[in-house]
């Protein structure tokens, strides 16, 4: 992770973000943070900006943040999420995974180690999974190729 990550942090209280901020600094992770307090700010943000990371409160006004999760895989938004929770509840971290989140985290969690763990393994299987469809890919267009070589033939 050489180059700054560009991180989005979604949460509409200040001290929680701050505290993002911190433990992603102390973790010494060269990042470029922004910030959204709301849903309609978040939405903002990623259409203006690619992020490799979001941090995303799971309580917010106007909704929540699954609700956001849901709308950002259903518009083929593929970044890592995180989210962030004062509830300790394994019902949330499962509903997380199954709508594509990377991983959860607890408000209580909100320390350096915590916080740059998650993002190291956030960014690590975003990684992953990019290489994999891109082979994937690559293997579709080798198997065209090679179906139109033997049409051919």
């Amino acid at each position: 992770m050489e180059d700054e990550l560009q991180i989005l942090v979604i949460d509409d209280d200040q001290v929680d973000r701050m505290s993002i901020h911190r433990s992603i600094r102390k973790a010494e992770i060269p990042a470029s943070i922004d910030d959204a307090e709301s849903i309609e700010h978040a939405w903002k943000c990623v259409f203006e900006k690619e992020y490799d990371c979001i941090f995303l409160d799971y309580r917010l006004p106007g909704g929540n943040g699954l609700e956001l999760l849901r709308e950002f895989r259903a518009k083929g938004l593929l970044m890592p999420v995180i989210v962030v929770t004062s509830q300790g509840d394994e019902g949330v971290a499962v509903e997380v995974m199954k709508l594509g989140g990377t991983d959860y985290l607890s408000k209580h969690s909100l320390k350096q180690e915590g916080v740059s763990q998650v993002l190291r393994n956030a960014i690590r299987a975003h990684k992953a999974e990019r290489e994999r469809l891109q082979t994937a890919e690559a293997l579709k267009v080798s198997q065209a190729r090679l179906a139109e070589a033997q049409r051919i033939a």
